[in-house]
């Protein structure tokens, strides 16, 4: 287990930034021997802040989250990756292969990047189809299909809804509980619709 130094997000995001404005970011991206936890963290904030070809980046971005061994790493980089959105087709085809990886916290890697920045696609259907193919029993993949779900059913409640009923047989009763957990929480999805969700997936 790695050690931490108690530094904050805020923190590191800013320190990010400014190894980059100084142009100084390969002096870390040259170094992948991490000890604290945070070096974790500011490592990935560099690498999906500076400016490099995008196949570049993907081929360094897929040795460093094998490095993950907590869910905050996974979700803390996949919000900081922004590229992603310019670059949909190509980060897709690394999607894919995180997925289908025997590392759970790269699979949820996979997960919370179709969460982040594809389900207002128009292949919602085949989005969330790709994200339930990752399912497994583990708990930090379990509870990431949840959270990407619960998400989809306040941006695209009608064919999330289509979706998850189609596929119900196949869900996991924790990630379909989750999933009501998740969208009772949310303040993006109304009363009515909640009573739905949970009368369907129950």
């Amino acid at each position: 287990t790695r050690r931490s130094s108690d530094l904050k997000l805020p923190y590191l995001r800013a320190v990010a930034r400014e190894i980059i404005k100084n142009g100084d970011a390969s002096v870390i991206l040259n170094n992948n021997n991490f000890t604290y936890y945070e070096e974790i963290l500011l490592y990935g904030f560099v690498l999906a802040g500076v400016k490099m070809d995008e196949d570049e980046r993907i081929k360094i971005i897929d040795k460093y989250v094998d490095c993950f061994d907590n869910w905050s790493n996974v979700d803390s980089f996949c919000s900081s990756l922004k590229s992603v959105k310019n670059n949909k087709a190509l980060y897709l085809y690394f999607i894919k292969k995180c997925i289908i990886d025997k590392n759970d916290f790269k699979v949820r890697v996979g997960v919370v990047l179709l969460m982040d920045y594809y389900i207002k696609e128009p292949n919602l259907h085949e989005i969330l189809a790709l994200a339930l193919s990752a399912q497994k029993e583990s708990y930090y993949i379990q509870m990431a299909l949840a959270w990407m779900f619960a998400t989809s059913f306040a941006f695209n409640y009608d064919e999330t809804l289509n979706f998850m009923c189609e596929n119900k047989g196949n869900i996991d009763n924790f990630v379909l509980r989750k999933t009501i957990s998740k969208c009772n929480d949310s303040f993006r999805i109304s009363l009515d619709r909640k009573k739905v969700i949970k009368q369907q997936l129950s």
